[in-house]
């Protein structure tokens, strides 16, 4: 009796000790993180690292550390199939392609023979410049005679014909003219010249109407048939 009940505590007593053995080795390997290699290699992301229960072997003899080079990502160049042939002709054309450089200021060129020669021709045809005819108006002729009888030395012919834009033989055969208009000549020249000025304005007024119609401007004169007047 007393034989079995020996036997019977020291079977607890292994029990228990294997029970808190397993729960160290349990313990341990709970703090432990291990790299293990996968069976199925991810080539989108890489290397995957997990941490999973080793067996106690493992933990007891020793600690393997496995790292995985990640893949690279792939390059944007044309992929070729043989290491010596020779790039796409699209690539080749844009490397052949000659790049025009821009000057910062303008190129000068020489003047063409043709102008060239024109140019001295008028210099030598208008030594003082290119001078147009003007043609004055019956008062601007009796202005002229008017300055020219009040002072001759100071309103001489040369400055006369600088100050009107004109010849100085037109100012010599102004002042020679003896002709004069009677007054009701005048008048009827006066009112020609004022009808002549109208008629201008209103022509130069229409042109600018016209002009500004067709930019989508202006008012259109359109009557109103049904506004009426009502009292509230």
């Amino acid at each position: 009796m007393a034989l079995s009940q020996l036997r019977a505590g020291l079977r607890c007593v292994s029990n228990w000790t294997a029970c808190v053995a397993h729960r160290g080795v349990r313990t341990a390997a709970s703090k432990v993180q291990f790299s293990v290699p996968l069976d199925d290699y991810d080539e989108d992301y890489g290397d995957c690292t997990h941490a999973a229960p080793p067996s106690s072997s493992s933990v007891l003899s020793k600690r393997d550390w496995t790292t995985y080079t990640p893949k690279p990502p792939p390059s944007l160049k044309p992929h070729s199939d043989s290491a010596g042939q020779e790039p796409s002709s699209s690539f080749a054309e844009l490397e052949r392609r000659p790049v025009f450089h821009i000057p910062k200021k303008a190129i000068q060129k020489s003047t063409p023979v043709a102008a060239r020669l024109h140019r001295d021709r008028m210099k030598r045809s208008f030594p003082q410049g290119w001078s147009p005819p003007h043609k004055l108006s019956r008062q601007a002729m009796d202005g002229l005679r008017v300055l020219h009888a009040h002072d001759p030395e100071k309103f001489s012919t040369p400055k006369l014909a600088e100050r009107f834009r004109i010849s100085p033989e037109a100012v010599r055969r102004i002042l020679r003219g003896q002709w004069e208009p009677t007054p009701e000549q005048r008048v009827r020249l006066l009112r020609r010249e004022m009808r002549e000025k109208q008629s201008w304005i209103e022509a130069r007024r229409a042109a600018e109407r016209e002009e500004f119609k067709e930019l989508g401007g202006g008012r259109t004169n359109c009557k109103r048939t049904g506004d009426k007047l009502t009292f509230i």
